[in-house]
């Protein structure tokens, strides 16, 4: 097939011709893809290696390898130049050790020209298969088998060719690279005539046009018919945040505390505003980049997934998990809890709750399991509450018939003992650290304990008080038959005018000292700025106890055996323990992590405005008036679900492990979806063997060592299932399909490309990005730090994208599509055929047939 007239041997070209001629090829190649000139010429690669194929010409095998690679270091080396800027800026390295390491990695990758340049000479120069055959199907088989620090596919350079890129849906790459090389091929035969005044044969140059003209057509069809999906599919407005944070900047390493401090506080501030800002737009899912949320102080969060515990009579008990209440398995509790009666409950956080109630009954739920006991006293206890030493101990106090006062370590174990004047007391509270508890009881009786012991005040009521709330900073709010109690910061009780009266509960806000109050009627009343409103609330029960994370998020029980939530403005009730009455409720508080944990379940949500200064100093000083736990909300400004990159951890102190994340958190902060990268960055994640020689990471301290996920994941957003990536796991092929292969309607990629500055980079990873779309027919949506971002639709067409130098935001109406194609479904099949023509191709060459026609060729 196409040879020239005459049989006679061909002649190699000379040196300085073939080092040419594969400079061109390189250069071909490499212009093809987004490179350092900012111009893509994809029709180049059409005709790339013709001048490679006759260099090889009258080559030995491994001459052919040569060349090869010489041309592959072309390849790589205009292609991944900024490699060099990587080492010199981010590893610290000098000019003179980057550019050894940049050329070596393009020799490596360079092998792959090497090894199709081998193969190329040997099956076809050498067993006299056809060009046509063999080259093309080498091709792919080499580079889906071949290792590369930063994978890329030589069809990849064709991502602006739209209508042929189509056949990525039945074929994948091979497909496509095979299509690559086979017009590349007949191309080489049709110029060797011209050159040499020879006619080649028609197959020649037939079979690539039809092949061309195949796909082209398939193309053209499929756009057109996926096109109407997307007009079909419904959609969600999703907009991505790009703030436009650099890598020093991201993780502030190398700065003063301070410094680190502020530009941390100010990286998340930027991503916060840009957020308020697309949730006035009418976006209704945001994206964030990879690690966009790494907060500088403790963040407020939990783990369990438990919201809430409420107890009542006949031995209620439940648990409030995503908006549902749901009762234990009476064979995971003790059997002394079962149909006790359960008065009051407190929990110090996710890991320490404790209920008390009659006859002595106290029991304490440890995270895992309940333990209950009725050693301490006999009498009915009817509150609980609890504090912290400052030491790490943990105090509970429970009050009750007779003034009975239980009291010590939840581990340790309690004494009992009788304060007060020998009243009942119906309620106690305390402040964090334990300085002020206050129990109030029947005739009005106040007694307040301090470190120094306790005292009974003088009654500010004539009427029994149900309950008490202690602020931090020493107020009190007290309330019963005869309404509301206030205690001053420094002391002494008054009675708030105008407050309803025949109350049981009270609870009061610190985010923004609102007070509200419930009791008979089912009566909510609140407090603020000195004036009272009713909230409505629905129905008569009289209103037992209230807890909560904030005002936006309140729980109240009733005497009928129904829950009151208060989400927003509005109050619900919700049917929990049937007619039985509920006594107590006590919301789950969030828990403080410096190391945010692997099973992180919910993250706190702050009330604070967000600061308007213009740069990182001016934000500090405006957060100077803000908690710390404030400040790390990552939902701070804005209540849209979001997903974001974060660095989560397992394990503590040295067995701590950290793992590349991403979350998407709800409206609420709830946690419901987690996705840990599998593939991780070699040399930039981890080192090889770094596991079995962890010196190594001290000799590379630039290193980072993340620890990978095991799984794919999904995130769950209304009726879809979204897919996340991280990082360069958007241009490996078999891994996205594995991540489509769960009904996913979407992809997500949040990744990080400000490694590499203002160079081709962050255009190279989105232009091999963007055939995952068309092998899955879903939508990408892509964030980045520093850009580009971009939305890529299942066409595989750049529909919007950022630039690299301005904080940005992207929106777009994502259509959801759940189509699956035939790569989704089978996978590489191409690949697999492929696989078996270069086998047999080998296997004809060795034969002894082929071995005939080898030696006849050399001769």
């Amino acid at each position: 097939m196409g040879k020239a007239k005459t049989s006679r041997k061909s002649r190699p070209l000379s040196f300085g011709s073939s080092v040419a001629l594969c400079v061109l090829s390189g250069v071909l190649v490499f212009m093809s893809f987004p490179n350092f000139l900012e111009v893509e010429l994809f029709p180049l690669q059409w005709v790339s290696l013709i001048p490679l194929l006759f260099v090889l010409e009258g080559r030995t095998p491994r001459a052919g390898f040569l060349w090869g690679l010489w041309t592959g270091l072309i390849v790589n080396g205009g292609g991944f130049y900024w490699i060099t800027h990587l080492i010199v800026d981010f590893g610290h390295m000098p000019l003179w050790v980057a550019i050894p390491i940049c050329t070596l990695n393009a020799l490596f990758q360079g092998l792959v020209f090497g090894f199709w340049s081998w193969g190329v000479v040997r099956l076809h120069h050498g067993f006299g298969l056809p060009l046509l055959l063999c080259g093309p199907l080498l091709f792919p088989v080499i580079e889906a088998f071949f290792p590369m620090v930063f994978p890329w596919y030589f069809a990849n350079g064709q991502y602006l060719f739209y209508s042929i890129i189509q056949i990525l849906d039945i074929t994948g790459i091979p497909g496509l690279t095979w299509l690559l090389v086979l017009v590349n091929c007949g191309g080489y035969w049709v110029v060797k005539g011209a050159l040499e005044g020879w006619k080649p044969r028609t197959v020649v140059w037939a079979l690539p046009a039809i092949a061309f003209a195949a796909a082209l057509v398939y193309g053209f069809i499929r756009i057109e018919q996926v096109e109407g999906w997307m007009e079909e599919a419904p959609r969600v407005k999703v907009g991505m945040v790009e703030a436009n944070v650099g890598i020093f900047e991201k993780e502030a390493k190398g700065f003063g505390a301070k410094e680190a401090a502020r530009m941390l506080e100010y990286n998340l501030v930027k991503h916060q505003r840009l957020s308020a800002k697309l949730e006035k737009e009418g976006v209704e899912l945001l994206v964030w980049p990879e690690s966009s949320y790494i907060p500088r102080w403790a963040a407020k969060v939990k783990t369990s997934g438990v919201e809430a515990i409420a107890v009542g009579a006949n031995g209620s008990l439940f648990s409030r998990k995503e908006g549902k209440w749901v009762a234990p398995k009476t064979t995971s509790m003790p059997r002394e809890m079962i149909r006790s009666e359960l008065n009051g409950i407190w929990a110090g956080d996710e890991n320490l709750v404790v209920g008390v109630g009659n006859d002595g009954m106290i029991a304490i739920y440890d995270g895992n399991e309940w333990r209950a006991t009725r050693d301490v006293t006999s009498k009915h206890l009817y509150a609980v509450t609890g504090f912290n030493t400052g030491s790490g101990q943990r105090v509970v106090w429970a009050v009750g018939e007779g003034g009975e006062a239980v009291s010590g370590d939840a581990k340790a174990g309690f004494r009992r003992g009788v304060i007060g004047d020998g009243s009942t007391l119906r309620g106690i509270s305390a402040d964090a650290t334990g300085k002020l508890v206050i129990a109030v009881g029947d005739e009005g009786q106040v007694v307040e304990i301090t470190r120094r012991g306790w005292n009974v005040v003088e009654t500010p009521s004539k009427g029994t008080l149900h309950g008490v709330f202690v602020a931090d900073d020493k107020r009190a709010w007290a309330v019963g038959e005869e309404g509301v109690f206030q205690r001053g910061p420094s002391g002494g009780w008054t009675r708030i005018t105008g407050a309803p009266t025949r109350l049981r509960a009270v609870w009061w806000d610190s985010g923004t000292d609102v007070l509200l109050v419930g009791g008979a009627g089912g009566l909510v009343a609140r407090l603020e700025e000195g004036k009272w409103s009713t909230e409505r609330t629905g129905g008569a029960a009289a209103v037992t106890s209230m807890g909560g994370d904030s005002l936006r998020e309140v729980l109240a029980v009733r005497s009928d055996g129904s829950a009151l939530e208060r989400l927003g403005e509005k109050w619900t009730a919700v049917g929990v323990s049937g007619n039985a009455a509920l006594r107590g409720v006590a919301s789950i508080p969030f828990r403080a992590e410096t190391y945010l944990p692997y099973e992180v379940s919910r993250f706190y949500q702050s009330e604070s405005p967000l600061p308007i200064g213009t740069d990182a100093a001016a934000v500090a000083k405006e957060q100077e008036a803000v908690s710390r736990v404030d400040r790390m909300s990552p939902q701070r400004g804005f209540r849209l679900p979001v997903i974001f990159g974060i660095i989560l951890f397992k394990g503590e102190g040295s067995d701590r492990r950290p793992y590349n994340s991403t979350l998407l958190l709800d409206e609420k902060g709830h946690v419901k979806g987690h996705y840990d990268k599998n593939h991780l960055l070699v040399f930039g994640e981890y080192i090889p063997g770094g596991d079995l020689f962890p010196k190594i990471y001290e000799w590379v301290p630039q290193a980072s060592h993340f620890y990978a996920g095991s799984d794919v994941s999904v995130f769950p957003f209304r009726d879809f299932l979204l897919g996340p990536l991280v990082c360069y796991e958007d241009i490996l092929p078999s891994f996205t399909r594995k991540v489509a292969l769960r009904g996913v309607d979407a992809l997500v990629n949040v990744t990080n490309d400000a490694w590499f500055g203002k160079t081709a980079e962050p255009y190279l990873h989105l232009a091999l990005a963007t055939y995952r779309s068309v092998e899955n027919r879903k939508m990408m949506i892509r964030s980045t730090n520093t850009g580009v971002s971009a939305f890529i639709d299942p066409v595989g067409r750049i529909v919007a994208e950022t630039s690299l130098e301005e904080a940005e935001t992207l929106t777009w109406d994502v259509p959801m599509l759940r189509e699956e194609t035939i790569f989704t479904r089978f996978g590489n099949g191409f690949l697999g055929l492929a696989i078996v023509g270069v086998s047999l191709c080998f296997l004809y060459g060795y034969w002894p047939s082929g071995k005939r026609v080898a030696r006849a060729r050399s001769r």
